[in-house]
């Protein structure tokens, strides 16, 4: 079958096979992140000998420079390995991803993996779906959406803590734009206000001078005299009820400014985008609204269902454990839920306002009388000129806002989330220990994360009044003591692998400044323990995990012997028993998500908090 990408065919044909000819065909590709289905990735069995059939039927499809390239769990030289295939005319003999040899490593853990084809000058992307031998996919992705959830809990709660943000609740709903829209509303709600209000206040305009007929004595001219002549003058003065009407000159103000007029042709603008705006939140409101009722239908049920078990003397412990785990989901389900509804609500107060003002700028003020003009004018007044910028901010959101689709969060591979998982807990846990977050997390975390990926390199800080703690992610380490001074940095290793997962650098306080401490690295593999350490012999994981110990620091302090005082791999495992394990100098901690009875908890959590505890190596 050959693959295709948005149902068309693209002439190649992919698919993996096992040794006894079973096929796992490669269906779909995508081209981007956001549009990737797992359900339609090919599963791949943990330890499953494997090779891959990658070829085009017909010579004039055939393409020289195309290839296939697949992420793996193993490494080379400090980066990430991919396995690289070409292109092929006809089935051809299996290129082997894996074939059970001896010291051979099977490529990839339990979870998802990226694929990606280049073929004719354009770059297609898919996955794999790795399954362990003891767990199916639907409990794999379980475990797969339930680490990326716990990541975006954990950078909901560090975007809460930032108190410069005024809109940080915005990181609970989709990315439309016409939300985008109401939030830069609600922004510069008040300055359009004051502008506004200054410029009804004190409009432009231009004295002018009109003629105006009356009975009433006024201030003539020749023009006057000139009037009451003419026909129309003497029109006016005829019949039997005869007046003695006059000219009257007068000088008035005119509105009629091409300032005005541009303002008037903004202010109806803005109403019909802001009214636009509102109509799509309200479908949206209601949506949640009808989605919270449901939500709290089914948390009575379960909570029904719980105490009905409760008086049940034969109730089996894990179905009650189960139902209460349900109760604390559709709990957490019920609280993001009405955080939706309220700032939905919220956005549509703000636009009711917003709309409001503008009838009342339409309709009440000196623009009533004032015509609309298309064409934009020099404007030389400051109002005036922030009222047309606050337009043009708002018209640039409604101008891009593009299919108006939701911009789904980038698919990530599992071992990726799980780096992010153990990083962010990392953080979360000196902040728990009282140490303040003064950089690293910035407003748009949310985005970097749901979006793209951190930066490798990026570098968050904590301190309270004793300690000043950095961590790192994924940063390269310089290769000497030269090349880290030329660089401005602390560390250097001559060890090749030169970028742990994670690594903390520990500063006391003193009357001379910050002195260096200790180091230690954590390193966060999604495998079970039997797959990363092998007591018959040192492996490959093994060797890296020593490794780090190779690392040095510049400061004199440091006394030019390795820094690095402990190193720890975090592994996502199975059971309950030796959470914490010392193998070879190397700390083995179980560290992952699970829902017990009481709702989610962190295995190895309070290990992982001695460990990072500065008072541990004083």
């Amino acid at each position: 079958m050959v693959i295709h990408y948005k149902q068309q065919p693209l002439h190649i044909t992919g698919y993996f096979e096992n040794r006894f000819q079973k096929t796992l065909d490669i269906v779909k590709v995508w081209k981007n992140e956001e549009e990737m289905e797992i359900s339609d990735f090919p599963i791949v069995r943990e330890n499953s000998i494997i090779g891959l059939q990658f070829f085009v039927d017909e010579e004039h499809q055939y393409d020289d420079s195309a290839n296939f390239n697949i992420q793996t769990n193993l490494y080379e030289q400090d980066e990430r390995k991919m396995l690289r295939y070409k292109l092929s005319l006809g089935v051809s003999e299996k290129q082997w991803l894996y074939q059970g040899k001896d010291n051979e490593e099977f490529p990839w853990r339990m979870g998802i993996y990226f694929f990606e084809i280049y073929y004719r000058g354009v770059k297609y992307i898919g996955g794999i779906n790795v399954l362990p031998n003891h767990l199916d996919e639907e409990q794999v992705l379980t475990i797969h959406n339930y680490l990326n959830e716990q990541v975006q809990d954990i950078i909901y709660d560090f975007v809460y803590s930032n108190k410069s943000s005024s809109h940080e609740s915005d990181i609970l709903l989709p990315k439309y734009w016409y939300y985008d829209y109401a939030r830069k509303v609600a922004d510069r709600l008040g300055e359009f206000t004051y502008s506004m209000a200054a410029i009804n206040k004190n409009p432009s305009n231009q004295i002018t001078t009109v003629y105006k007929p009356s009975i009433h004595p006024g201030i003539t001219d020749k023009k006057s005299i000139v009037w009451a002549l003419s026909n129309k003058g003497l029109s006016k003065n005829a019949g039997i009820n005869r007046s003695a009407f006059q000219l009257n000159k007068r000088k008035t103000e005119d509105f009629e400014s091409r300032q005005n007029q541009w303002i008037k042709n903004i202010l109806l603008l803005l109403k019909r985008d802001v009214h636009t705006v509102s109509k799509h939140i309200i479908k949206d409101l209601n949506i949640y609204k009808d989605k919270l009722y449901s939500q709290k239908e089914a948390y009575n049920k379960a909570l029904k269902d719980r105490d009905y078990l409760k008086n049940k003397r034969d109730s089996g412990e894990n179905t009650i454990r189960n139902i209460s785990s349900q109760l604390y989901m559709l709990d957490n389900d019920i609280k993001n839920t009405n955080g939706k509804v309220s700032i939905l609500s919220n956005k549509l107060t703000n636009l009711n306002r917003m709309e409001s003002r503008l009838s009342y700028y339409i309709s009440n003020t000196f623009l009533d009388k004032v015509s609309r003009a298309k064409l934009k004018p020099i404007l030389k007044n400051s109002q005036y000129y922030l009222v047309d910028s606050i337009f043009e901010e708002l018209s640039k959101i409604r101008e891009n806002k593009g299919t108006e689709k939701h911009l789904t969060s980038a698919l990530k591979p599992t071992w990726q989330i799980y780096e992010y998982f153990c990083l962010f807990k990392v953080i979360k846990t000196f902040t728990d220990l009282g140490y303040l977050l003064i950089s690293g997390i910035e407003e748009n975390i949310g985005n970097v994360y749901f979006e793209d990926y951190i930066q490798e390199g990026t570098k968050f800080i904590l301190e309270n009044d004793d300690y000043v703690i950095h961590v790192w992610y994924d940063h390269y380490h310089s290769h000497s003591e030269k090349e880290a001074r030329e660089k401005e940095e602390l560390f250097y290793t001559p060890n090749p692998k030169k970028r742990p997962d994670l690594k903390v650098d520990y500063f006391r306080k003193t009357i001379e400044g910050e002195k260096f401490l200790t180091s230690i690295v954590l390193d966060a593999k999604f495998s079970q323990l039997k797959s990363i350490y092998n007591g018959q012999y040192r492996n490959r994981v093994t060797e890296q995990l020593v490794g780090y110990y190779h690392y040095f620091c510049v400061l004199s302090e440091a006394g030019h012997r390795p820094c690095v005082e402990r190193v720890i791999c975090l592994y996502a495992g199975e059971g309950n028993r030796n959470v914490q394990q010392i193998h070879e100098s190397i700390t083995y901690l179980r560290f992952h998500p699970e829902v017990g009875e009481n709702g989610p908890f962190i295995i190895g959590e309070n290990e992982l908090k001695e460990i990072l505890n500065p008072s541990s190596y004083e």
